[in-house]
């Protein structure tokens, strides 16, 4: 797997709610952590929930799906949530796959 990291930048009022949906294939290890918020005064995290591909239950031959998390806009600022992908246990790979969204609220 090679490591990749992508920045995005969002403009949102305050009182926005939005999702994030980034792929995730439960079988392989890797899982989304917890998202990281520089400044949770500004952005705060609601939900996270993984929806599978195809169907109402993962698919044992293909469990593919998407980690969904809702993120609401709270007050007027700047910061950015950082979602990274990796293997969480113990000397699992840390990092391979990063997503910063840096959110202006105004």
């Amino acid at each position: 797997m090679n490591d990749v990291n992508v920045t995005r930048s969002i403009e949102v009022a305050p009182g926005t709610m939005f999702e994030v949906s980034l792929f995730t294939n439960p079988q392989s290890g890797f899982e989304w952590g917890e998202v990281e918020i520089s400044d949770p005064t500004v952005l705060s995290q609601r939900a996270s929930e993984f929806v599978p591909l195809y169907g109402e239950q993962p698919d044992e031959s293909d469990p593919a799906g998407m980690s969904v998390f809702t993120l609401e806009a709270t007050c007027k600022g700047r910061t950015t949530a950082v979602f990274t992908y990796d293997r969480p246990w113990e000397a699992g790979q840390r990092g391979v796959w990063t997503v910063t969204l840096e959110v202006l609220v105004m």
